[in-house]
């Protein structure tokens, strides 16, 4: 697997020179990892399965799953490979049913939506459906971007507020 391993999804927007909205299959593509549309008769009740091996490193996505959950499923894998394949967290293959992780969650909002561009957008006045169909996402998922930016919005805050008591 080529080594593309960095934490902050901003750093590896920066490395690939991303300066609008990620063609998130390239990004997949470049670290190695295929991604495959699989007949839902092959994965039976899964949605994602992913494998990592010396010799081939993909993800399978069910074909049944709309294209936007594709998008998002694949993403969050590659997050998930992203943060723990070399940690030792991960081994061989894993289905995306058994772990939800809030970490690779967060960063592959952070990597559909990077932030500068989509806080420029919100500043320009897009709604929900206007970025939903720009990123290429859910509703859903934009407003749990937003919800993500208010939440390190308010911890930030909280950051300078306990800084300020220190001194």
């Amino acid at each position: 697997m080529k080594n593309l391993k960095i934490y902050r999804q901003d750093l590896l927007l920066e490395q690939l020179n991303v300066n609008r909205v990620p063609n998130i299959g390239k990004v997949i593509r470049d670290s190695g990892i295929t991604v495959m549309s699989t007949p839902s008769m092959v994965m039976k009740d899964y949605r994602a399965l992913s494998v990592i091996d010396s010799s081939w490193n993909g993800i399978y996505i069910n074909k049944k799953v709309s294209k936007k959950a594709r998008r998002f499923i694949s993403t969050y894998m590659y997050c998930y490979i992203q943060l723990y394949y070399n940690e030792g967290y991960f081994s061989k293959g894993l289905l995306e049913e058994e772990s939800f992780d809030k970490k690779a969650y967060h960063y592959a909002l952070k990597l559909l939506m990077p932030e500068k561009i989509f806080k420029t957008d919100i500043e320009k006045g897009m709604n929900n459906r206007r970025l939903s169909k720009k990123y290429k996402v859910s509703m859903f998922l934009i407003n749990e971007r937003l919800n993500l930016m208010e939440h390190e919005k308010q911890k930030a805050k909280l950051k300078v507020i306990q800084g300020g008591r220190r001194r």
